[in-house]
């Protein structure tokens, strides 16, 4: 007995001391474990617990379970962000741990995460109810909407739709002149539902929100006139102005009546310029002011489109074909002789083309591609030839190419092409193409995209070359 356990503590001790003398870098690195995936704002987000011993990590991705992995990246923390992750891709992750020396561990466990979001809402409010309204996800299978009394408090689930085609919801399960915060999530089944980052937050104020209902300018007056809907229970309105969308806005006018529903701006107003307006209701509370949700914001020029277009300072451009560039000039010099304003110019470069081109040598494309280079080499920058479908006399649609002149970001149509389409000369021009609104062309013409090239023609001989827009 004595005997036996001798050979026993003298094995222990020799398999201990073999143990003691490996070094810590030849034992196997483990793989990374308690791997988790969240989807946030801009992709899914993984972490997992830190390996002893390990320098980096490899990041593994499938998708669509195909069994296929494949090295996304390589990072030295216990966390990746898979920014290249899209709409509702069902997306499968390993991971391996790397030792300073190169040596990798086995793969992690597989990790299932698909990447779902959810576009940001906007928000109507009014006293009782509010709006809210968001952009339709074709991929998920619904969203769930939540609320709070406070932007950093508590959210609950008031409502789960469970389809993705109901882009809208109103809440009329409040408190009347009560401030609440909303945000949305999107959600995708599949062994589970999946939920998307949260949408921004949006506020329904305590009281409604302006709605305007018109703005137009005076043609001959450097002035703006912006009319919006009555707002009950407050005190008056306030009423802002920019000269861009996303610019600054600045208060310009405090309306102290809730009855008065109309402004008409005449501060520092420039003829022929843009300006975005937002106007809010305020009530007051003492020394305190109360304010409503601000309006959409609204655009509107001053002067008329051809006083618009008169205020451009031209600046000539190129066609990138010298010979283009030259011929251009010349009948540039020729069609518009003695005419002094834009407009003036660009309607003289429209007969030009109108004049000397026909569907029975040429198409739209040449037609529009020649009009919109002519324009460039008069002066203005911002042309650019749109592909779409314009309406036939039967009813139907056909494929087509117009040019598209934008002016205090508003597109107009030209559309040189349609005006007289065949040769026959003894019509008149009827300009019914020339410079429209998207809006008043709206039911002839369909826009698709817009042409990265077109095709100019050399009016002299024929020829014709690419142009890039």
């Amino acid at each position: 007995m004595k005997k036996t356990l001798s050979i026993f503590l003298i094995i222990f001790v020799v398999i201990m001391c073999y143990t003691c003398n490996v070094k810590a870098e030849d034992l196997k690195i483990e793989a990374p474990n308690n791997i988790k995936a969240e989807i946030v704002t801009n992709g899914i987000k993984l972490t997992w617990n830190n390996v002893s011993g390990a320098e980096k990590y490899e990041i593994y991705r499938d998708y669509l379970d195909t069994g296929s992995f494949d090295k996304i990246m390589t990072v030295e923390t216990n966390s990746f962000t898979d920014t290249t992750a899209t709409a509702v891709t069902r997306y499968f992750y390993r991971i391996k741990s790397i030792k300073e020396n190169g040596e990798t561990s086995d793969f992690s466990e597989i990790v299932f995460m698909p990447y779902v979001n959810i576009s940001n809402p906007s928000i109507q409010s009014y006293n009782d109810k509010a709006v809210l309204k968001w952009e339709r996800n074709k991929y998920v299978d619904g969203y769930v909407i939540y609320r709070s009394t406070s932007k950093e408090g508590t959210y609950e689930e008031i409502k789960k739709i469970n389809n993705n085609s109901t882009t809208s919801y109103t809440d009329k399960n409040i408190k009347a002149k009560t401030v609440y915060y909303y945000k949305i999530k999107a959600y995708k089944k599949y062994d589970k539902d999946y939920y998307s980052a949260d949408s921004k937050i949006v506020e329904k104020t305590k009281y409604a929100q302006v709605v305007i209902k018109d703005s137009y300018s005076n043609d001959n007056k450097k002035s703006i006139t912006i009319k919006w809907k009555k707002v009950s229970g407050v005190t008056g309105y306030q009423i802002y102005r920019a000269t861009s969308k996303n610019g600054t806005y600045k208060k310009i006018k405090t309306i102290k009546k809730k009855s008065i529903t109309s402004y008409t701006d005449k501060k520092d107003i420039g003829l022929g310029k843009l300006y975005y307006y937002k106007i809010r209701a305020y009530k007051n509370n003492g020394n305190q002011k109360e304010y409503g949700q601000f309006s959409s914001k609204r655009r509107q020029t001053t002067g008329s489109r051809k006083k618009q277009l008169n205020k451009i300072k031209l600046k000539p451009g190129t066609t990138g074909f010298k010979e283009l560039d030259s011929e251009y000039k010349k009948i540039i010099k020729k069609a518009t002789k003695g005419k002094n304003s834009n407009y003036d110019k660009v309607k003289a470069v429209y007969k030009y083309v109108v004049d000397h081109m026909s569907h029975d040598d040429y198409h739209c494309k040449q037609f529009n591609g020649t009009f919109a280079a002519m324009i460039k080499v008069l002066g203005i920058e911002k042309v650019y030839c749109a592909r779409g479908y314009t309406s036939t006399g039967s009813g139907g649609w056909t494929e087509h190419t117009w040019t598209i002149i934008e002016i205090n970001d508003t597109r107009y149509v030209f559309d040189t092409s349609l005006d007289r389409h065949v040769k026959e000369r003894t019509k008149k021009i009827t300009y019914s193409k020339f410079f429209k609104t998207e809006k008043e062309v709206k039911k002839n013409y369909k826009l698709s995209f817009y042409h990265s090239d077109a095709w100019p023609v050399k009016l002299s001989t024929g020829e014709f070359g690419y142009i890039w827009y």
